[in-house]
This record gives structure tokens, C-alpha cells and sequence, in this order.
């Protein structure tokens, strides 16, 4: 039990504890394990922190896809902070994506979801998408997206209830799902999806 107020009920903590961030040590970069290219995505982040501030009420309250701020994150090439150098990516590593996503949820909870929603297709994709795709997305010019969520199976999305059928001659597929959230949706140009 933790200090109290009155009659034993539990004393909220002053905001600026509530607002400190705890990093658990197994997670927080060491300073001789970063990388040179972290002061370059840090860099690129605090040019794009301004911009998504300024519109985060009006992305909440409005609920509209924060546009400005992924053209912010698309200009300073943080769509593509996981992704290869060699395919036009950054080439950080996970502690950079979790830092940024930190950055932006402080800021905007909309954009931070939308950017690490990216992250995790962008890992399926780096390991089984095309290398086409993998530049595309490394290069900022498409946004992707996970797509797991289905209406049948609720958010167990390891029981997936669609299918998947190859579409003969197009080298696509055709996916019959119904799915019940997904980030992105319809501002995506890449799909991740179980079936």
C-alpha cells in the first residue's frame, strides 16, 4: 500500500511523477551501444515533435488522421527509422523506434499508434515483402499497416477466420475477411493481414 489521504484511500501521486517515464534497464540504450545514426534520428524527431503538438487537439478532437504530422515524419525519413540504409532507411534499431514512438505519444497518442502500427508491418515486411515494397516503405513513400483484428475472432488475431486466395496471373491475392479495426485503414498503401 502506498501513502494515503484521509480514510486509507490511495493519495494520487503529484503530476510531475505521473508524467516520469520509467525505462527499464534491459531496454534503455547504453550510451556505448548507440549508434552515431541516433543523433540523427533524434534530430529529425525534434523537427517533427512542433508539428505533430500543434495539431494533436484537432486530431483528437476532431478524430481525423493526423495528416500533417505524417507528412512531418515522411519529410524527416522517420517512416523509414527501422528500415535497411541500403533500401533507403535509417537503420536504427528497436530502442530508436520505441524512443520515437515515446516521443510522439507525449504528443499526440493518434500519431504515436499510426507510427507504431508502421513499425510492426514494416517487420514483417523487411523479413518476407518484396524488395520493391521493402524501398518503398523504407523510403517513406507508402505508410503500412497491420491488419489482424477480425470480427469472428475478436482480438485473438492467431485464430484468424479469413482466407487468402491467390489471384492467378497478378502474382496478388484476394482476401475475404472481415476485419474489425485497423489502423490506418484507408490511409495505408501496404496491408499486413492474417487469414
Amino acid at each position: 500500500s502506498g501513502p494515503t489521504r484521509g480514510r486509507g484511500r490511495p493519495r494520487s501521486a503529484p503530476a510531475t511523477a505521473r508524467r516520469r517515464a520509467v525505462v527499464h534497464p534491459k531496454v534503455a540504450p547504453k550510451a556505448s551501444i548507440v549508434s552515431k545514426g541516433m543523433s540523427a534520428y533524434r534530430n529529425a524527431l525534434a523537427e517533427v515533435l512542433p508539428v505533430v503538438s500543434a495539431h494533436a487537439v484537432e486530431v483528437g478532437g476532431e478524430g481525423r488522421f493526423p495528416v500533417e504530422a505524417l507528412s512531418a515524419l515522411r519529410a524527416a525519413g522517420l517512416l523509414g527509422l527501422v528500415s535497411p540504409t541500403e533500401l533507403g532507411g535509417m537503420g536504427a534499431g528497436l530502442a530508436a523506434a520505441v524512443e520515437a514512438i515515446r516521443g510522439l505519444a507525449r504528443e499526440c497518442a493518434s500519431t504515436a499508434m499510426i507510427l507504431m502500427m508502421h513499425y510492426a508491418a514494416m517487420a514483417v515486411i523487411g523479413s518476407y515483402g518484396p524488395e520493391e515494397m521493402r524501398t518503398r516503405v523504407a523510403r517513406g513513400e507508402v505508410l503500412a499497416t497491420v491488419a489482424f483484428s477480425e470480427f469472428a475472432s475478436g482480438s485473438q488475431f492467431w485464430v484468424p477466420m479469413s482466407t487468402a486466395t491467390a489471384v492467378v496471373g497478378s502474382g496478388g491475392a484476394r482476401l475475404d475477411a472481415r476485419k474489425s479495426w485497423v489502423t490506418s485503414a484507408a490511409q495505408a498503401g501496404v496491408y499486413v493481414w492474417s487469414s
